[in-house]
């Protein structure tokens, strides 16, 4: 079956929200995106700035003690969800704060 969304391949910013989320993510408690966006938005854009960080998808919380548990994301790349996975997304700092800076893409 051919793919009936190519504009996915070219997603633009969603113009009907007003600002960007800046996501403060610390080492000692589990962080997450806000749980509602625009009926537009399709994707998150972000990226990791200052210190790198652990996410997990699962339900599960990230772990930065003992037994590390989740994916690392690092500080200084920028990655594109889909709104369900950053709606599922937890975040943990590995160390000092992290800030993950975030805008919605439509197409």
């Amino acid at each position: 079956m051919p793919n009936s969304r190519v504009s996915n391949l070219y997603p633009f910013v969603n113009n009907s929200v007003g600002t960007m989320e800046m996501l403060s993510v610390g080492t000692g408690a589990v962080t997450t995106f806000q749980t509602t966006y625009d009926d537009r938005t399709r994707y998150l854009v972000l990226d990791v700035q200052d210190n790198d960080v652990y996410v997990t998808y699962t339900g599960e919380d990230p772990v930065r003690t003992g037994t590390v548990k989740g994916h690392i994301l690092y500080a200084g790349r920028s990655y594109t969800w889909n709104i369900e996975t950053a709606q599922a997304a937890k975040f943990i700092s590995v160390g000092g704060t992290a800030i993950i800076a975030a805008t919605e893409f439509t197409d």
